[in-house]
């Protein structure tokens, strides 16, 4: 795929950006991005940022909601490699 993975010792590559941004996100920066996101309220998980919640049982589709929905992830990674093509104004 046209989209590889900056990450050093990573060699993976995506066909598509919202592979390689759920990749970024789950793989590399779900510390930092599972940090915002709070416990879950009765069986709802919600965002922090709007009123999207999900009911699933793991945290991984609030993770990828909230880091790419709300293009948290570009910015966590723009500042982490400003030099990648993914990076620049294009973010989509």
């Amino acid at each position: 795929g046209p989209f590889c993975c900056p990450v050093e010792g990573c060699v993976k590559r995506f066909k598509t950006k919202q592979f390689f941004w759920r990749h970024i996100s789950y793989e590399h920066f779900k510390k930092e991005l599972m940090s915002d996101i709070p416990s879950r309220v009765g069986k709802y998980i919600h965002c922090p940022l709007c009123d999207h919640k999900t009911e699933s049982p793991g945290k991984r589709l609030i993770l990828f909601h909230y880091a790419i929905s709300h293009k948290i992830i570009h910015d966590i990674f723009a500042k982490k490699y400003p030099d990648h093509v993914l990076s620049s104004s294009n973010k989509s």
